[in-house]
């Protein structure tokens, strides 16, 4: 995306669903994954078994025929209760963007769980997609995609499609204060004194009305500003990363990279061609 754009809203007829991780095991009773913090959605199939999925917002149990959501960049804990299989994808549901820099959100939003009618359906193709993932071919990661969307599209038609609801005053109000302090950084601690809330009610917030976090909002901002410096100030990679409160360079590469899909190094070779 343009430093510029605008956060884009896809319908599920838009989804091009990009397939990183597909895959399918046995999970005994008692394993879990505690503290865990993923970079892309997750949709998890419950084959068989009970399993539980606690984060900041509840818990919630989950048995056979049922459909987990994981966002990017929650703190999170998953485990099994009942020894039983899964089946999961890691993906990107649009070509043009990353769900966790906030390049886009679907219309409906994605349920948290899913309990879909037409199981049979979804669950083969979980089954299939981690099958053609472990394997090898030469369309064998658009045949990936393909079953993917299959998945989604059918959970899509049990996903409620809500009310737009504008940012709250006091939301841009926070978005603003991280903004003016992207270069030196804000915490979740200093929003909440700004603002006077405490700092989970501030990630409640963020959450529910943005779904980011506080720090996903700030690495954008960062990431917007060392844009604007490459491109309109003729910045080097090192000082667009200085000013923009980047102190690993390794990082800030990785990180732009991910919001704009090259690396500084190539936005800078293109501003003077």
């Amino acid at each position: 995306m343009s430093d510029t754009a605008a956060m884009e809203t896809i319908t599920p007829e838009q989804f091009q669903v990009q397939v990183r991780i597909a895959n399918q095991h046995p999970v005994p009773a008692g394993r879990s994954w505690n503290r865990r913090i993923i970079p892309d959605l997750q949709f998890i199939a419950v084959l068989s078994g009970r399993f539980r999925y606690r984060d900041q917002l509840g818990e919630c149990i989950l048995d056979q025929g049922q459909v987990l959501l994981i966002e990017p960049g929650v703190l999170h804990d998953f485990g099994a209760l009942r020894a039983g299989r899964m089946a999961g994808i890691h993906a990107e549901l649009w070509a043009g963007g990353t769900w966790a820099a906030g390049d886009y959100r679907s219309d409906p939003l994605p349920e948290r769980v899913t309990t879909p009618d037409d199981w049979p359906v979804i669950s083969g193709d979980f089954l299939r997609c981690a099958a053609r993932y472990d394997g090898y071919g030469r369309r064998r990661q658009a045949l990936c995609n393909a079953l993917a969307t299959s998945i989604v599209l059918h959970l899509a038609e049990h996903w409620r499609s809500p009310e737009v609801v504008p940012l709250s005053a006091r939301m841009q109000a926070m978005v603003e204060h991280i903004r003016a302090r992207a270069a030196r950084g804000c915490t979740r601690y200093e929003l909440a004194r700004a603002f006077r809330l405490t700092h989970s009610h501030v990630n409640d917030c963020f959450r529910r009305e943005l779904g980011m976090t506080p720090t996903q909002v700030l690495i954008r901002e960062r990431c917007r500003l060392a844009y604007r410096l490459l491109v309109e100030d003729g910045a080097s990679v090192q000082a667009a990363a200085t000013a923009a409160g980047f102190s690993d360079p390794f990082y800030f590469s990785r990180v732009f990279h991910r919001h704009y899909g090259r690396p500084p190094s190539k936005v800078a070779k293109a501003r003077v061609r």
